[in-house]
């Protein structure tokens, strides 16, 4: 599929020039990533859960390529090509681009209430995010699909090493990150069948949460690999 992808973005249909192009990105890098990594990795199809947080995850890349589109949207009309910073305009398209920078925080912040503080390493990263954000506006567009890449590969590694950390401080046991904050079923005086019930629902949820952990890990060494390539080629 991530050959299929690949192609179809600018051969077959073209979706690149048909202003699809962003679509494609977003869902490649994230749910179709993350969806297979976590199938490998659990053994269970995902649930809607992780496929939404994919796209905060994906947000990012889709960030790159809109920079680029922004910057280039002039030679791309004259050549026929219709891109999504084409189709919005200059306003609407800085709007975009501060959602898309945005997004990844919102996720650190869910990361950090579930997981513990560590886990909000990545919001190091907002004063360079505003900055990029600030560039985007002022229309300092030339350099900006390359600075981007370049802080996306900065936050991807504040992620990895946020939830690592916060798995580490905790023995892997997701459970124990956070203290109850609501009524825990296998509490002192409840029954011991509900007990029981409770505990193995608990049991199953660390096991979830640990694989959707490992998955995540490999889609983000992913993401950062294709930053990487996509800085590459940009600047070329």
């Amino acid at each position: 599929l991530g050959g299929l992808s690949a192609f179809v973005y600018t051969g077959g249909p073209g979706l690149k020039y048909r202003a699809l192009g962003d679509v494609l990105i977003s869902l490649t890098f994230g749910p179709l990533l993350v969806g297979f990594a976590y199938l490998v990795q659990a053994g269970v199809a995902p649930g809607a859960a992780p496929l939404v947080a994919s796209l905060a995850l994906a947000a990012p890349i889709e960030a790159i390529l809109h920079a680029n589109n922004a910057r280039d949207v002039d030679e791309d009309r004259a050549n026929g090509v219709k891109t999504l910073a084409g189709m919005l305009g200059p306003a609407r398209s800085k709007v975009l681009y501060r959602g898309l920078m945005a997004a990844p925080f919102a996720l650190a912040a869910h990361a950090a209430w579930a997981n513990g503080a560590f886990a909000a390493l990545p919001l190091l990263a907002a004063p360079a995010a505003l900055k990029l954000v600030g560039e985007f506006d002022a229309g300092d567009l030339r350099a900006l699909p390359k600075r981007t890449a370049k802080y996306t590969m900065r936050l991807g590694l504040l992620l990895v090493a946020g939830l690592a950390i916060s798995t580490d401080a905790h023995g892997g046991d997701t459970e124990a990150r956070r203290k109850p904050r609501v009524f825990v079923p296998w509490g002192q005086g409840a029954p011991e069948p509900i007990k029981h019930h409770w505990r193995g629902r608990a049991a199953r949820r660390t096991a979830q949460r640990a694989a959707a952990f490992t998955a995540d890990m490999a889609v983000l060494d992913g993401k950062l690999r294709a930053a990487k390539v996509l800085s590459a080629h940009l600047s070329g």
